[in-house]
């Protein structure tokens, strides 16, 4: 799937209009050098910085140093947030010893209040058998713009024994706001309506808790988890969301709780179910059937002339 959202951003762009390493490496374009580029023009230059970038190496013809600066613009485009602040705030090499005692990626590891949302999209099994992977990456662009919308990070979007999956989350480093939990339940709406416009359901699990965010595997092939219990009962509930189908996203008590401290808790309803039986989990769980209120959708005089929900919390 990533080879595919590469080669799609790639489309389409001629070679003098991607920028040479060492235009990447100076920081600049070939042309249009000063005029601000959008974020998929920026990603197709990186995905094209790639490419010269191996083909470079291949024939000896840049330096080490040249290539090494290179190749650092270039995975800032692949980089989630949370990783590329921790080296951000890095001590420069002047600074004293003590500040550069330990790597950068050793400060990632940390305990925070994160919003585990869960995705099921169901629609795709056919598209996948074929081969057909421009249905394939519309959904996986619907998601991510829905998630880059409310704030939060796509964590993945897989394929495993439960189907089509997305996992993104509020609250790590870089997608953290005072109201979380209200971004991942209008995450969710949307991203249930924006799917079904492509003919796809889907099934959707939000919950909060303390969990560990931080690189997992090994030194040289790692990657930005999170993981705690909360994260395992978003995706119970997706999957208990997706069994019962009565209502595509399930959150739990306390998602609805936060919810419905916010100001703009009128625009959701909240159906209390059936306690759930939930792996790993000894107690009964609480559970809420998520709804859109119609007041949501149509545009009101106190929304100052704005139809469109997502601008309604853009706080940041």
């Amino acid at each position: 799937m990533r080879g595919r959202s590469m080669s799609t951003l790639f489309q389409g762009r001629s070679r003098e209009n991607v920028a040479s390493p060492k235009a990447a490496a100076a920081g600049t374009s070939p042309r249009n050098a000063t005029s601000p580029n959008s974020a998929a023009k920026r990603e197709a230059q990186a995905v094209a910085m790639v490419l010269d970038l191996v083909q470079l190496q291949h024939k000896g013809r840049s330096s080490f140093k040249l290539r090494s600066k290179a190749q650092v613009e270039a995975l800032k485009h692949f980089t989630v947030a949370p990783v590329r602040e921790i080296y951000a705030d890095a001590a420069p090499p002047g600074a004293p010893r003590e500040r550069r005692g330990r790597a950068p990626e050793d400060n990632l590891a940390e305990q925070r209040h994160v919003t585990s949302v869960f995705v099921m999209v169901r629609g795709l099994d056919d598209a996948l058998e074929r081969g057909d992977l421009e249905r394939v990456q519309e959904c996986f662009a619907t998601i991510n713009l829905c998630v880059k919308d409310r704030g939060g990070m796509l964590r993945q979007f897989i394929v495993d024994d439960k189907g089509v999956v997305a996992i993104a989350f509020f609250g790590v480093r870089g997608h953290s706001f005072e109201d979380n939990e209200w971004r991942a339940v209008r995450f969710t709406l949307s991203v249930v309506r924006a799917l079904r416009r492509w003919g796809l359901q889907c099934n959707c699990g939000v919950t909060v808790g303390e969990g560990f965010c931080g690189l997992v595997g090994a030194p040289r092939r790692c990657e930005y988890a999170v993981m705690g219990p909360s994260v395992n009962l978003s995706a119970r509930l997706m999957a208990a969301a997706a069994k019962a189908g009565e209502h595509p996203v399930y959150v739990d008590e306390r998602v609805e709780r936060r919810t419905r401290e916010t100001s703009q808790q009128r625009l959701c309803g909240f159906h209390p179910l059936e306690p759930i039986q939930a792996k790993g989990f000894a107690a009964p769980v609480k559970v809420f059937g998520l709804t859109e209120m119609v007041e949501a959708r149509a545009p009101s005089a106190d929304r100052r002339g704005e139809g469109t929900p997502s601008r309604l919390l853009r706080v940041r």
